[in-house]
């Protein structure tokens, strides 16, 4: 008796442990990942190698509001690089540029700004007048500028862009308005965080332009540059219809991540998720280089 027990245990022990068996473990992508979701979009990017760590509606087309001045950045500091501006250049301020509204330095007519000046308030304080004074000086128009912009965005392969306006800003009561994704705004930023000059600026708290024969000290717009180690750009962007975006980059030894948020619902959901992307994309690369490391 004690026997048949003991065989009916062991049979009932074998036979509920192949009722059941272990259900296969599906590799997590990449868009499964404790990262709040407050935003619309998302990507982080590895800026060494352009490997996608994170992306979360990453080709959802977004209007990318002041993000739109990276690209009149990258194309002004590619033509310096070229030799055909100067930084020291002194560009003088249309009625156009003067009467651009929103975020701005109100400049006036005929004031002369240095092209230095007019770069560095752009990508610190956002300034719009700032980008359409640099749009007309390389340009002529702001027309032809953002056909300049298009053609740079096409070469980049940032195929769900396009640009309208060279600030963000909304024209024509909102009805015309740039349209990007995450995607393309990370490969813009990697694109843009090439050059040191703009890291240096970007990455500056406050910085000072010269606006006729006074200095000015303007405020970075980006929080992430005094609360985030290592945190050196790149740019801020916000209107109604946009809500709160952000391209961060931030720098730890050898490593660089770039983090897009776009559509936060306010700025402080904007920064949170900026740093939560940008800690998991630096968690990510550290644990790919430690594997490596090992199996060398």
């Amino acid at each position: 008796m004690k026997t048949l027990l003991l065989f009916l245990m062991v049979f009932l022990s074998v036979s509920t442990a192949f009722a059941h068996p272990p259900k296969k473990q599906n590799k997590p992508s990449r868009s499964i990942v404790a990262v709040p979701s407050a935003y619309k979009a998302a990507v982080v990017l590895d800026a060494n190698s352009g490997e996608i760590l994170y992306e979360r509606n990453s080709h959802k087309r977004w209007p990318p509001a002041s993000m739109t001045k990276m690209m009149v950045m990258l194309i002004a500091l590619e033509r310096i690089k070229e030799g055909g501006i100067s930084l020291q250049d002194r560009v003088r301020i249309s009625p156009n540029a003067s009467q651009t509204g929103g975020r701005a330095l109100h400049l006036q007519p005929r004031q002369m700004i240095s092209l230095q000046d007019l770069l560095k308030a752009m990508i610190v304080t956002s300034a719009n007048d700032a980008a359409v004074a640099v749009a007309e000086y390389i340009g002529d128009t702001t027309q032809n500028f953002t056909r300049i912009m298009n053609r740079r965005a096409a070469q980049l392969k940032m195929k769900e862009t396009v640009f309208r306006t060279v600030s963000g800003l909304p024209r024509q009561r909102g009805r015309i308005y740039d349209l990007s994704t995450a995607y393309d705004m990370a490969r813009l930023g990697r694109q843009l965080a090439r050059h040191d000059r703009v890291l240096k600026w970007a990455s500056q708290p406050a910085a000072t332009v010269h606006i006729g024969k006074s200095k000015r000290t303007i405020a970075n717009v980006n929080p992430l540059v005094r609360t985030y180690p290592g945190a050196d750009g790149l740019k801020t962007g916000f209107t109604r219809r946009s809500g709160f975006n952000l391209t961060a980059t931030a720098r730890r030894g050898d490593m660089r991540v770039i983090a897009v948020v776009m559509g936060a619902p306010n700025p402080e959901s904007r920064r949170r998720s900026a740093i939560r992307l940008l800690n998991l994309g630096f968690q990510k690369i550290d644990l790919v280089e430690k594997r490596d490391e090992s199996s060398g």
